[in-house]
């Protein structure tokens, strides 16, 4: 999550072996990402396009997205809170991983490299259609993909490209801040709070400078259907097949004082077949994570998170520190094979201006288990803004 070469490369009829490892899982996927923005990443992936290396005995790494399988940073963190109608949020998420895919026999602890080191920029955006509903979009580009040959280790077949776009709907249908039921005009500015988890007190008691203190707990529930489709040629994807993949999340926030706890589950399948890379045969996806941050700094009175300051306020600052743990199994035999149920951490560090809804995010860890896919070492670093 035998070897494999040009020879035995999967029928047109069946599903990629990098496909189901190559999606972002992401933390957070966006649309309407900002054109300037994107465009110098395009004309780099676009330029490298010819670079790719073809031989009769490789594996064709050139589109293999599997840093961006794991999450920007703090991905099930409020991840059920959505835009309100009309709010654009856009961002970009830069992951780099060492060791990303590894094969070798089952019995072996740290098997062979096929790929030593990988480098993704994730660009997403969303845009709220409705208060509690949005629709995003993300795409990964490839910067820096170091790998092998499979049967040529001294081989080299670095190489760089757009990887697959994802889209997706997500829905909150219950939030505590809104009683349960989405707001409707005037008071979903009242009741909603900022993209991306603010857990602030009501807004109307801000704007008239309150000093009733947040709600101790709260808590929010959201469905989220997302597809993926590639973008490639054939011949990246070892498989003459590029059908789309679906799926459905259920994701849930809960914050107790300054703790957050963050879960989300779901089920991704691959509408071509099952995938296969090197001995493992992989049908469909469930997908896991869960994340627990504690918030160091946060406005806990509405008049500071007007900026007036106050007792136990912080003004417009957010700081949390914490981890998250992600992963996903092979949904036919999710307990069958460690390697088919790779499972990681990461440290968090968030930070977030809630006036100018800027958001950064900083993360670091790695592969718990010996699952594929799982680096031994991932670094991300995410930047965003809402407005």
């Amino acid at each position: 999550m035998s070897a494999l070469s040009a020879s035995n490369r999967l029928p047109a009829g069946s599903a990629s072996p990098l496909r189901g490892l190559g999606q972002r899982a992401s933390s957070s996927p966006r649309r309407r990402t900002c054109t300037v923005f994107l465009l110098p990443w395009l004309l780099l992936a676009a330029s490298s396009l010819g670079e790719a290396q073809e031989s009769d005995n490789s594996i064709n790494l050139h589109h293999l997205t599997l840093a961006a399988d794991g999450r920007t940073a703090g991905y099930t963190v409020d991840a059920a809170r959505t835009l309100r109608a009309g709010e654009v949020h856009l961002g970009a998420s830069f992951s780099h991983a060492q060791r990303p895919l590894e094969l070798g026999r089952p019995g072996d602890r740290r098997r062979h490299a096929l790929v030593h080191q990988l480098t993704v920029l994730d660009l997403y955006g969303a845009v709220g259609i409705l208060d509690g509903l949005s629709f995003g979009a993300s795409l990964p580009v490839v910067l820096d993909n170091d790998g092998h040959e499979l049967l040529d280790p001294t081989s080299d077949t670095r190489s760089g490209g757009v990887g697959a776009l994802r889209v997706q709907l997500k829905w909150a249908f219950f939030d505590t801040r809104r009683g349960g039921q989405p707001p409707e005009g005037s008071q979903a500015k009242a009741a909603l709070a900022e993209a991306e988890g603010a857990n602030d007190a009501p807004q109307d008691a801000v704007e008239r400078g309150g000093t009733a203190k947040a709600p101790l707990w709260e808590s929010a529930l959201a469905l989220q259907a997302f597809a993926t489709f590639h973008t490639g040629r054939p011949r990246d994807y070892l498989s003459d097949n590029e059908s789309p993949t679906v799926g459905i999340t259920l994701l849930a926030t809960f914050r107790l004082w300054r703790f957050r706890v963050g879960t989300e589950f779901g089920y991704e399948q691959f509408t071509g077949g099952s995938i296969d890379i090197g001995d493992l045969e992989i049908e469909n996806r469930l997908r896991f994570g869960a994340s627990l941050l504690f918030e160091v700094l946060r406005p806990d009175r509405p008049g500071a998170a007007a900026g007036q300051g106050g007792e136990g306020g912080t003004g417009r600052h957010d700081l949390a520190m914490g981890g998250e743990v992600f992963g996903w199994a092979d949904a036919s035999r999710p307990f069958h094979n460690e390697r088919e149920r790779p499972i990681e951490a990461l440290g968090v560090v968030a930070y977030r201006h809630r006036g100018l809804g800027f958001a950064v995010r900083i993360a670091a860890g790695g592969a718990l288990n010996n699952g594929i896919g799982a680096p031994d070492v991932r670094y991300l670093a995410s930047l965003g803004w809402t407005f």
